[in-house]
């Protein structure tokens, strides 16, 4: 990591068989974006507080520091006051990168940005698809936590995108929906009898009822089963069920 950060000469250590500019010689009367920054090491920490300090980098094998000009513009979703009192970050350093800090509300606090984001995640995994949604749909977007914020909001367009099974999405494509339906058939009651069971046979029976749930929907029934579809399909076809 400092090698990444602050680079090297040639012959530095075993390996290093040329010079290598480090990110913050690269960014010399530029920026330098350090995104997670709560994750960096107690050792490194203090050397990036010299950085801000001198305005000086040591490259690992030289005789002397480099001077840079470097505005730094670090991220992390972690609560850095806590991790000081925990004694992993340096409270020296926090009150030198603390500047102008930009606190960013999670993604449940702006309800209104879930659906400019929703559209933009849309354009960037379905480009020139012509894909619509019902007022439920967005209704149930901005009702939900968000506990991991805009990835998850991506990640989830993405995975909808793959399983939609039209050009209209609706509640019914969300995970957390299908997850709470109440069909009876959904609650699978298995008997295990004294003398054991196949635990192939027990597959079978899961897949089967699973299949009938969701009326042969091969996509609906693998995400219910949280498995991914080429792994429904060889069980399937391990077990002679016709698709």
């Amino acid at each position: 990591m400092e090698s990444e950060l602050f680079g090297y000469v040639k012959g530095a250590y075993t390996g290093a068989q040329r010079d290598k500019q480090g990110k913050f010689k690269i960014a010399n009367n530029g920026t330098i974006f350090l995104d997670e920054i709560g994750e960096l090491p107690l050792e490194l920490q203090s050397k990036l507080l010299r950085v801000l300090q001198e305005q000086q980098i040591d490259v690992i094998g030289a005789e002397a520091p480099t001077q840079i000009n470097v505005r730094i513009v670090a991220a992390t979703n972690r609560n850095l006051e806590e991790l000081i009192k925990e004694g992993r970050f340096r409270e020296d350093l926090f009150y030198r990168i603390n500047v102008v800090p930009i606190r960013i509300p999670p993604l449940r606090d702006r309800p209104d940005d879930i659906l400019l984001l929703f559209k933009h995640f849309m354009r960037k995994f379905a480009p020139g698809e012509k894909i619509n949604y019902t007022d439920n749909f967005l209704s149930e977007l901005k009702a939900y936590p968000w506990k991991g914020n805009v990835r998850e909001l991506e990640n989830l367009v993405n995975r909808m995108l793959l399983l939609r099974n039209s050009d209209t999405l609706d509640i019914t494509d969300l995970p957390w929906k299908q997850n709470k339906q109440t069909n009876t058939e959904s609650k699978i009651s298995f008997n295990l009898p004294p003398e054991g069971i196949s635990f192939e046979d027990f597959q079978k029976e899961l897949i089967l009822k699973a299949l009938k749930l969701h009326n042969g929907n091969q996509s609906k029934t693998a995400d219910y089963l949280k498995i991914p579809r080429h792994v429904l399909l060889y069980r399937m076809d391990k077990f002679g069920l016709k698709k």
